[in-house]
């Protein structure tokens, strides 16, 4: 009789430490939900962040690519104006040797 007393109260105390474990599971997997919770909202955030790079990026690259387009088109105006200078200094040496030979021919004709 005293065996089986001993016996209940061994099962009794298993009892208790088997719901005392299981509320300690339960406990555990409610954290573990709540930190994964945690964990989706700021993957979450981070594709938001993520989203708003890639547009501020595309955007950039856009600005970019229309300077690049603008440096080209000064350039290009730059070189046009060089080259106009050149003809301009070419022309100028070509009227400067016209006037002295226009000179030339009028010195002989005056009296």
């Amino acid at each position: 009789m005293i065996e089986g007393l001993q016996l209940r109260a061994e099962k009794a105390v298993d009892v208790m430490s088997s719901r005392e474990r299981t509320k300690g599971c339960v406990t555990n997997t409610k954290q573990i939900g709540d930190s994964l919770n945690k964990i989706n909202h700021s993957v979450s955030e981070i594709v938001n962040v993520s989203s708003v790079i890639a547009t501020a990026t595309e955007e950039q690259d856009a600005a970019i690519s229309e300077i690049r387009n603008n440096v080209n088109e000064i350039n290009q105006h730059v070189e046009q104006t060089a080259q106009g200078s050149r003809e301009t200094a070419q022309n100028s040496e070509s009227m400067t040797q016209l006037a002295v030979q226009i000179e030339g021919v009028v010195s002989q004709f005056k009296v």
